[in-house]
Order: structure tokens, then C-alpha cells, then sequence
């Protein structure tokens, strides 16, 4: 996380391939829209990035750490009115901004 908090791009590909696999897998049984599922992923890491240098607790565990903001996006993404609910055809910000930290096809985002 320091690294990450330095801007390392690497480093944050790093923890990315480490641990989207098993958000991605709970992101799948919880959700059924998966563009949903992939815009709640991408905003998630997102967040990570920018709040790696901001974590209180240094010591404690970084994937509970991303699993409390993937809960707080999924719980945020639930509270959106059905009659309010924007979907935009094509890929959210969040996508475009995690595609380009991490320097892959946009459309490569989902773990496998």
C-alpha cells in the first residue's frame, strides 16, 4: 500500500490482480446486472488508489480494507431509486479511470 500511496502504478496492478478475483466472485453472487458488478468493481478500486496513503490503520488487512469499500459501493448502488437509476450505454468513469491506472483494454477489467 505504501508503494501505491507513491503512485505506483505497478504496485496497484499488483494488488488489483491479487484480490478482484474474489470481490469479482462476490460481486457475481450478490448482483445479477453485470454491468453493474463491473462498475461497482472498477469505482472500488478506484477509491483504493486514491485513499491507499489515507488508510488509518496501516497494520490492518488490506483486503478487509477493499472489501468495506466494495460494501459501502454496493449498498450506495442499492439505495439509488429504481425510478432514478441512470444507466448510460457504454462503460462508467470509474471503468475508463481504473483501465487507464492500470494500463489495460478497458474491456479487460472483469477477472476471469
Amino acid at each position: 500500500m505504501e508503494a501505491i500511496s507513491r503512485g505506483s502504478h505497478q504496485a496497484f496492478a499488483a494488488l488489483v490482480d491479487r484480490t478482484a478475483e474474489i470481490l469479482a466472485a462476490d460481486l457475481t453472487a450478490r448482483l445479477t446486472e453485470p454491468r453493474q458488478r463491473t462498475a461497482i468493481l472498477a469505482a472500488t478500486y478506484v477509491e483504493v488508489w486514491w485513499l491507499a496513503g489515507r488508510r488509518s490503520d496501516a497494520d490492518a488487512d488490506v483486503k478487509q480494507w477493499i472489501g468495506r469499500i466494495l460494501e459501502r459501493r454496493i449498498a450506495d448502488s442499492c439505495r439509488v431509486p429504481t425510478g432514478r437509476a441512470h444507466h448510460e450505454p457504454g462503460h462508467s468513469r470509474a471503468e475508463h479511470e481504473l483501465a487507464d491506472l492500470l494500463d489495460r483494454p478497458i474491456d479487460d477489467l472483469w477477472p476471469v
